[in-house]
C-alpha cells in the first residue's frame, strides 16, 4: 500500500491512505483536502497544535483531546481521555498520555499503525536538577512502556526533537526507536529549526528504523507499506 505523509509545520502533519485523510495537530501550513474520508486529530489546546480554521470543513470528523473547551459537541465531534479505546469513522484509536497537556494517540486505519506523540515527550531541560531529571525520565519512559505492551507494530511515528532542550533534543526519539522499532520515523515539534533533524538521523544511523529528514514545510513523503 502506498500512503503519503505531508509535513505542514511544527507538529502537524496529513496522511492519505487510500480510504482516509487525516489531519493531525493542524496548527499552519496548506491544507488540500480530497475528496477522501477525513478527520482531524488535535492531541492538545495550546495554539502551536491547534487552530480553530479546521472546523472550517463541515464534511470532516473530529477527535479532539477533552482539555480543549469551548468547542460546541457536534455529531461529527468526539472528546478523548487517556486510556480511552475506541472506535470511530472505520478506525480504531487508543489514547495515551502526555508528559504536558492533552493526550497522544495510536490509530490503526487501513491496516497501518501510526502513533502522534503530541506533547508526550522527555522535558529534560538543561539545570533541573537531578531529582527534576529524574523525574521527567520517569514520566517519559512509563508512558512509552504502556504503548509496548500492546505488542503493536508501529509503522508510522510522530516524536519531538525538541532543539529547546539543547544536548538533550534527542532522549525522546532515541528512547521510543528503541524500545518501539517503528518503521518509519519522522521528527517534529522542532519550529522552524530543521538542522536537528539532521543530527538525530546521523545520531541513529545504526538503527533499522528508517528517519526522514523534515527540513521544510508541506514537504510531502510517498511511503510504501
Amino acid at each position: 500500500m502506498k500512503i503519503e505523509v505531508n509535513y505542514l509545520y511544527n507538529s502537524g502533519f496529513t496522511i492519505e491512505t487510500d480510504k482516509h485523510f487525516l489531519v493531525i495537530d493542524y496548527y499552519r501550513g496548506e491544507l488540500n483536502i480530497p475528496d477522501k474520508n477525513t478527520t482531524f486529530f488535535v492531541t492538545h489546546h495550546h495554539e502551536d497544535h491547534f487552530n480553530l480554521d479546521i472546523f472550517k470543513y463541515k464534511n470532516a470528523k473530529f477527535v479532539l483531546s477533552d482539555d480543549i473547551k469551548n468547542v460546541d459537541k457536534q455529531r461529527n465531534i468526539i472528546f478523548v481521555h487517556e486510556g480511552d479505546n475506541i472506535s470511530f469513522n472505520f478506525m480504531d484509536i487508543s489514547v495515551f498520555g502526555s508528559t504536558d497537556e492533552g493526550s497522544s494517540f495510536l490509530i490503526t486505519v487501513d491496516n497501518i499503525t501510526i502513533f502522534h506523540s503530541g506533547d508526550l515527550n522527555w522535558w529534560a531541560w538543561e539545570d533541573l536538577g537531578q531529582k527534576r531529571e529524574d523525574e521527567r525520565k520517569i514520566e517519559y519512559t512509563s508512558e512509552i512502556d504502556k504503548l509496548k505492551l500492546l505488542n503493536k507494530n508501529i509503522d508510522l511515528a510522530f516524536v519531538p526533537v525538541d532543539p529547546r532542550l539543547l544536548h538533550n533534543y534527542y532522549l525522546a526519539g532515541e528512547y521510543f526507536i528503541n524500545i518501539l522499532k517503528p518503521k518509519y520515523f519522522f521528527p517534529m515539534h522542532f519550529g522552524d529549526n530543521y538542522s536537528y533533524n539532521k543530527k538525530f538521523i546521523h545520531k541513529m544511523q545504526a538503527s533499522n528504523t528508517h528517519i526522514f529528514n523534515v527540513d521544510k514545510i508541506n514537504q510531502k513523503f510517498e511511503i510504501e507499506l
